[in-house]
């Protein structure tokens, strides 16, 4: 249930940084990087 949540909260996360591309980075969007990289 947690990972469902987490889920619907980068997506929402994706949504917004398309909306207006921000230069910062918060730690959540390394992690989901290196999660994607490592998915690969």
């Amino acid at each position: 249930m947690a990972k469902q949540s987490f889920n619907r909260r980068t997506r929402l996360l994706q949504k917004n940084r398309s909306r207006r591309t921000l230069p910062t980075i918060s730690k959540k969007e390394v992690k989901e990087r290196v999660q994607k990289g490592l998915s690969k």
